[in-house]
């Protein structure tokens, strides 16, 4: 669980805010007729000089409020008011900065000071080349479209009128984002993909046959599993009538590229057959890059067979590049129009890499990575040379420039922030400021600008938890030790809010196999602040898991010894070596270790309480343990099967069953010998069964066995009163098993 909800406060406090708004308005329309005005003004000579200053500086920014009263330490309900940064788009001028978040599309003028100009209903913001305009999604009559907003005038304006709204639909497997739209150079025309769904509500409902049938020789379908829960399985998945509609006539599931015309509003289409997506202009504005799959993908299948697709703006010519990996989007063309940058991966678990197309030569390179890391996201830096590279490094992302011609790299100074992991989270001006959205150990979502020059300065220009300043979060440490095997494994501590040295306390090891970032632990889905409050060292090791091969450190082959069966002893390793390390530094009590894992951390779990006696207690929350039911039960769940195992045969094949039964820790729970608590969701349809089968061995086998289901919840709770039901009982059981008779006050 990794998102928050708001709570009955949040929602009285932003009554308040919008009446507060409406006797503002005219205020905030003289401040945009100001900025208007100071439109020309060199953005240079708004910027702030001098050192970059330091965490507890950034943490005391004047976005943030005074706090008079001396901090608390935060409860649940804090975790519950937390919101996030999305999307963010700077102007070229640099004086007008769009940010999604809260629900909308936050206009802030970036002067000094800074100064709210309005708020939009949408998201995904994109400031077109010249300035002049906003583009973004918006909901309107219940169909997703194109608006723009005009600051000059103030005036918001329908783009697009796709019948049926604008559907570009998600990638399989999470791979690349579809639905990003492109500005053209000249910036009248947008370049976006969508499917072509007209009249899919008819097509896509449900069917309420009393006999449905399927043969061999159809194609896997969700619709399968309609019927076999009490709710819909295409319901749980989302846009269920799309789906029937897609996999009943799968040429509505090609995603097609278009180009609309924002003076006109005349929509024209580029592309007919295959899917498309992360549409990208050459800088002449007569060459459309996209990302096109050859294959005919189902609505359960992940693409592998991609290629760049060159398109003639004029005739509709295309040209098929193949590449050396599969492209997974965030298609980038150099200013000068002779390169264009593709991000790849070589399948779905494994590192991402930059690969660098020539249109002079017609040839594919590869931009390396520093310190052979995991790029997580790249544009082009504004001296039309560099890449501005964003990679996956030790505790934080780290920012580089790249220079494409000669490899060289250097490391922009973002003064060890953790960086967003959206592609979106970064931009960056015409005068080379750097704006990105970025949090720490004490704050989460602010965004940042970064001056270029030599006296480079970090000024804050938005934080959307201003609230965080009123809490006392415990201490938190960076840890690397080394396991059996001899590798370093990383990983983040933080230890109880009243902390006094020479003292062991118990720990909660939160397994979920994650990056591990220095950051803000404050979530009521995961362990951290809360837990260390509550007087609990609380312990986030970066976990090599078999179920999913993360971009750690910058070895790719560090990550790949992990896959599939044979990575069960690394990541008993990994767990193993770091309890003992917290042991031998005299911080952790060894005899009250318990484990939290939730979704991936809920199948490590699994593995953990059936492979190693260190855990004393378990938190197992919507956790996997039955490879082989999930290759033959769920239609969009074999292709990750097949994705997470070492071994390329079917599970007929001697060798690949020996695995699918390895990595299946149901049939192993006859080594149990921990209390268990479990918890699901009612309509966590992919995770139920699983869980349900887990709950019956242990109690088959006459264990202490737990299991909350919550009515009308997901994989991540939404409804406050559940998440405290969860939170409370989770608390207790912590408690009852690793300091039983200790009052926590909680």
């Amino acid at each position: 669980m990794q998102e928050n909800c708001l709570s009955e406060k949040d929602n009285r406090r932003h009554e308040i805010e919008t009446k507060q708004k409406g006797q503002t308005e005219l205020m905030m329309s003289l401040l945009l007729l100001g900025v208007l005005l100071l439109w020309t003004v060199p953005a240079s000579s708004q910027l702030q000089s001098g050192r970059i200053p330091s965490e507890a500086e950034l943490g005391s920014s004047n976005v943030s409020p005074r706090v008079d009263a001396a901090p608390r330490l935060p409860k649940l309900e804090d975790a519950l008011a937390m919101k996030r940064i999305d999307a963010i788009s700077i102007i070229p001028n640099g004086k007008l900065l769009a940010i999604e978040t809260e629900g909308g599309i936050l206009i802030l003028s970036t002067g000094n000071p800074v100064t709210r100009i309005r708020t939009l209903k949408g998201n995904q913001p994109r400031w077109s080349p010249d300035g002049r305009t906003l583009g973004f999604y918006a909901e309107v009559n219940g169909l997703r479209q194109i608006e723009a907003w005009y600051p000059q005038s103030d005036a918001i304006e329908q783009i697009t009128e796709f019948p049926d709204g604008i559907s570009s639909g998600l990638i399989p497997g999470g791979l690349g984002q579809s639905d990003l739209f492109a500005w053209s150079p000249d910036s009248l025309r947008i370049a976006f993909c969508s499917r072509e769904m007209v009249g899919y509500k008819s097509l896509g409902k449900a069917d309420s046959s009393k006999a449905r049938v399927f043969r061999a020789v159809d194609a896997p379908s969700l619709g399968e599993l309609d019927g076999v829960f009490r709710v819909n399985y295409l319901d749980y998945i989302g846009d269920a009538e799309r789906t029937r509609a897609i996999e009943r006539h799968p040429e509505l599931g090609l995603n097609k590229l278009f180009v609309v015309d924002i003076e006109t509003k005349r929509l024209h289409q580029i592309t007919k057959n295959n899917r498309h997506w992360s549409p990208a202009w050459s800088p002449d504005g007569l060459t459309l890059a996209a990302v096109v799959e050859l294959d005919n993908v189902e609505t359960a299948d992940v693409p592998t067979n991609t290629n760049l697709v060159l398109i003639d703006i004029n005739t509709g010519e295309e040209r098929r590049v193949p590449a050396a990996f599969p492209i997974i989007g965030a298609l980038q063309w150099s200013k000068d129009g002779t390169k264009i940058a593709a991000l790849c991966k070589e399948r779905y678990f494994s590192f991402n890499h930059i690969q660098l197309y020539s249109a002079r030569n017609s040839q594919w390179s590869e931009v390396s990575a520093p310190k052979g890391t995991s790029v997580n996201g790249f544009r082009w830096a504004s001296d039309n040379r560099s890449l501005m590279v964003r990679t996956s490094d030790r505790f934080v992302d780290t920012l580089w420039l790249i220079d494409s011609v000669d490899g060289s790299a250097h490391q922009v100074d973002t003064n060890d922030l953790n960086l967003s992991y959206r592609d979106d989270g970064i931009d960056q001006d015409a005068n080379g400021d750097i704006y990105f959205v970025a949090g720490a150990a004490t704050f989460a979502g602010r965004v940042f600008q970064l001056s270029a020059g030599t006296g480079q300065s970090l000024r804050q220009l938005y934080d959307v938890n201003p609230q965080l300043s009123e809490l006392r979060f415990a201490q938190q440490k960076r840890l690397t030790w080394t396991n059996k095997a001899g590798d370093q494994v990383d990983g983040v501590l933080i230890f109880p809010a009243n902390y006094r040295p020479n003292q062991r306390y118990p720990v909660i090891v939160d397994v979920y196999p994650r990056q591990v970032r220095d950051e803000l632990y404050l979530a009521y889905g995961g362990m951290g602040q809360l837990e260390a409050a509550a007087g609990y060292l609380v312990f986030l090791p970066q976990l090599r898991a078999p179920n999913v091969i993360r971009a750690y450190k910058g070895d790719e082959n560090y990550n790949e010894r992990a896959r599939g069966a044979k990575g069960i002893p690394l990541l008993v390793d990994d767990f193993s070596s770091g309890v003992e390390y917290l042991v031998r530094q005299g911080w952790a009590d060894p005899d009250r270790i318990g484990i939290f894992g939730h979704s991936n951390g809920g199948y490590v779990a699994n593995y953990l309480i059936t492979e190693t006696k260190i855990p004393k207690c378990a938190v197992v929350g919507s956790g996997r343990s039955n490879l082989i039911f999930d290759w033959y039960f769920y239609p969009d769940v074999r292709w990750w099967v097949d994705q997470i195992r070492a071994s390329t045969g079917d599970i007929y094949d001697k060798d690949a069953f020996e695995e699918f039964v390895q990595m299946s820790p149901v049939l192993r729970m006859n080594k149990v010998q921990i209390p268990v608590l479990m918890f699901v969701g009612d309509e966590d349809l992919s995770w139920l069964p699983e869980m349900l089968m887990e709950f019956n061995a242990l109690r088959q086998l006459g264990k202490d066995v737990t299991m909350v289901r919550y009515a009308n919840e997901g994989h991540v709770f939404t409804a406050p009163e559940d998440i405290r039901d969860f939170r409370a009982r989770v608390d207790a059981f912590f408690d009852q098993h690793l300091r039983p008779g200790q009052s926590t006050g909680r």
